[in-house]
């Protein structure tokens, strides 16, 4: 029997990293339960890698790869689920 491990998985289009406990990590607002990992990479506008990551679950907290904070604007990102 086959069935799809992803049937819904949504990503918030605003986050805020502020530390405010409010939408501070950008993150799947529904979690497939057989969801084996998940590799993300975060783009800034000039198309330049800032962030990526593999696991069995995402949340990224905003740090680009220097260790600081990215900067308010707009981030393209890539998932891959397995």
């Amino acid at each position: 029997m086959c069935a799809d491990n992803c049937e819904l998985i949504s990503f918030p289009n605003v986050f805020s990293p502020n530390g405010d406990g409010s939408n501070d990590t950008f993150e799947p607002m529904n979690c497939p339960a057989f969801v084996k990992t998940i590799g993300y990479k975060i783009y800034n506008r000039s198309g330049l890698l800032v962030a990526e990551g593999v696991g069995n679950e995402l949340s990224w907290d905003g740090k680009v790869l220097s260790g600081k904070i990215a900067s308010p604007g707009t981030y393209f990102y890539t998932i891959d689920v397995s």
